[in-house]
């Protein structure tokens, strides 16, 4: 999407060299490079689960578990999660719920049946303290996302899990963020993108 600039298997590659057991890709509304990311992960030995970042009306829904789930821009929340019923073992978080000026959908979670809640973002500045207390009365997990658009915010956020077999039922269980705002992240391929504009004015 137009989030992302980097190949998703050089992602797959970074995290591999970053020392990540493992990634989601969850582009938004797009799930188009799932395949290449996959294909990767399997050349790397690394962790790859296919995902998307749907912008629903009410706020930002992360959906983990699927190369396909068929999801869209402007569908409900209620109707997203509707249609992931139909993936057994497939999982949902709201994406950065707090923050507002990133479609967070706040205390409306709560009208949901979530699986986790996303209580680290790379790109929020907001702590993970302040989001825990919507995973606790929600009963579930956390995630922790770096939300990279570039390389080097990679591995910003990261999740936690048990050894169990399936990533996604330990995530649901007992999943646990790290990580924290990363604005050099943020704001140094941005500086970098508007020379390039500069430079050649094409861009």
């Amino acid at each position: 999407s137009h989030d992302g600039v980097e190949p998703p298997s050089r992602l797959v590659e970074r995290a591999k060299e970053i020392g990540l057991d493992g990634l989601a890709i969850t582009d938004h509304n797009s799930q188009e490079g799932i395949g290449e990311a996959m294909d990767a992960g399997r050349e790397l030995g690394l962790l790859v689960i296919p995902g998307v970042e749907v912008s629903c009306r009410e706020g930002h829904v992360l959906l983990y578990g699927s190369e396909d789930f068929g999801v869209r821009r402007g569908m409900g929340v209620g109707e997203v999660l509707q249609i992931l019923r139909e993936f057994p073992g497939c999982i949902s978080a709201p994406a950065h719920p707090f923050d507002l000026h990133r479609s967070g959908m706040g205390w409306r979670c709560l009208e949901h049946p979530f699986d986790a809640v996303e209580t680290v973002n790379g790109h929020s500045p907001l702590p993970r303290g302040v989001l825990l207390p919507l995973a606790r009365r929600l009963g579930v997990g956390e995630v922790g996302g770096s939300d990279a658009h570039f390389l080097r915010g990679l591995g910003s956020g990261v999740t936690v899990i048990g050894s169990g077999l399936d990533p996604l039922e330990e995530v649901r269980r007992s999943g646990r963020a790290e990580g924290g705002f990363d604005l050099p992240g943020l704001l140094i391929p941005r500086i970098k993108r508007k020379r390039g504009r500069d430079r050649d004015g094409s861009r």
